[in-house]
């Protein structure tokens, strides 16, 4: 059903041609050929498009076979950790108490001189979470959207985007600009300040709900609650953890 070299034939079609038209009423048959693959479409549109980022489904092979003039991805959540607009480019400064004392310090003669006001920005280190946004990102862009450019070298997001990105120091020289040059290309985004004239919110309100729990569901709720704060103990925070806001449920015999 997707071998599309069963769709090229030597032999022009003959059918009639609809009435008061040039496009013919075709009838000729390709045996084994999935209809879809028949047809010259104009735009092809996917929602929730993020699924296109995994490449294990049939989902992107199959969208590649297709004859698509446009393709469209619309999705809320392309990525999850390239949030915001700094895409990793936010710096850090050490604190004034932090320059106070390396400056008061005497260097040794092989001591490395200390550091320059420019020295003291440290750009952030992209990790492994950011590693695999881009790889999403690349996968959607080379084989769903089937931009020439990366079409073309399947390797060129990782050699020229993601590998300048994840330096072991921080990204390299015009690193975050060619990734912001690259989502310009392919990428048009709703401003915040565009949706909230359009869409008007109320007021966000919170209210307590107290719930009125079985003593079984109690302990399991208060059990499970004490292996999340084990495990963040135990995982000395060194991993991306969930902020939880813990309550303590009792039964009417404890209280």
């Amino acid at each position: 059903m997707q071998d599309i070299s069963k769709l090229h034939t030597w032999t022009p079609c003959a059918c009639s041609e609809f009435p008061g038209y040039r496009v013919p009423d075709c009838t000729c048959k390709f045996p084994e050929v999935s209809p879809f693959l028949q047809i010259r479409w104009k735009r092809l549109v996917i929602d929730e498009g993020h699924v296109s980022a995994t490449l294990s489904n049939i989902l992107v092979p199959f969208a590649k076979l297709l004859s698509v003039e446009r393709r469209w991805i619309i999705t809320g959540t392309p990525t999850t950790n390239l949030l915001g607009l700094g895409l990793g480019s936010k710096v850090i400064q050490s604190s004034e108490e932090d320059q106070a004392t390396d400056e008061s310090r005497t260097p040794s003669p092989r001591s490395t001189p200390p550091p320059s006001s420019s020295a003291a920005l440290h750009t952030r280190v992209w990790n492994k979470y950011d590693r695999e946004d881009l790889n999403k990102l690349g996968n959607m862009i080379t084989h769903f959207i089937s931009v020439p450019q990366f079409s073309a070298d399947s390797k060129l997001i990782s050699t020229h985007v993601t590998e300048p990105l994840l330096d072991p120091n921080g990204p390299r020289s015009g690193a975050i600009q060619v990734l912001n040059r690259v989502m310009e290309m392919v990428m048009i985004r709703h401003r915040i300040e565009d949706v909230e004239k359009d869409v008007v919110l109320p007021p966000v309100t919170q209210e307590s709900v107290l719930l009125d729990l079985d003593p079984y569901v109690v302990k399991s709720f208060n059990a499970l609650q004490a292996v999340i704060i084990i495990n963040a103990i135990d995982s000395q925070r060194t991993d991306q953890v969930c902020d939880f806001k813990f309550w303590s449920y009792f039964t009417d015999a404890e209280r």
